[in-house]
């Protein structure tokens, strides 16, 4: 399986790459690519491809997470991983031999988060660029908790 993260945070769409440490946490690694909202759809899901692409890659357990998040949180422009987490939004992109899933995430605790299965969004792959660049920004949207933070596809 092949796997990547995307976040909804400030206007911006960032997607990573993940990668599973020796003990088997998913962990988001780069390449990192930032774009704004109005991206077009096919555009996006070129991009979530590319992250895909270095997926499945076994890295070393952190010894440090500051300094592995440290990259992630530059990156974003935030200040912070709980400014991410607390007015951002993240899902994971799961895929397999052919089908792949976005999956979002609510939030929990202390900045972390939990699998929200029910809004799973599921099909065959490969699919067009385009339909998976507009379901991602669809799984985000409905992610949004009541605020203004909104995912609009502005083509």
């Amino acid at each position: 399986m092949k796997s990547a993260m995307a976040y909804f945070w400030n206007d911006t769409i960032l997607v990573t790459s993940s990668r599973q440490t020796t003990t088997g946490i998913l962990v988001a690694a780069p390449p990192f690519f930032r774009m704004k909202v109005a991206i077009k759809d096919a555009r996006l899901g070129e991009t979530i491809v590319e992250a895909l692409k270095p997926s499945g890659q076994t890295i070393p357990h952190p010894e440090n997470w500051r300094a592995m998040d440290e990259p992630l949180i530059e990156f974003m422009g935030a200040e912070s991983w709980a400014d991410v987490s607390k007015n951002g939004v993240f899902a994971g992109i799961d895929l397999t031999d052919n089908e792949l899933a976005i999956v979002p995430h609510r939030k929990v605790g202390n900045g972390g988060s939990v699998p929200f299965p029910e809004q799973t969004s599921t099909w065959r792959w490969p699919s067009s660029f385009e339909i998976l660049g507009a379901e991602l920004k669809r799984v985000l949207r409905e992610s949004v908790p009541t605020t203004e933070q909104n995912v609009e596809n502005e083509q």
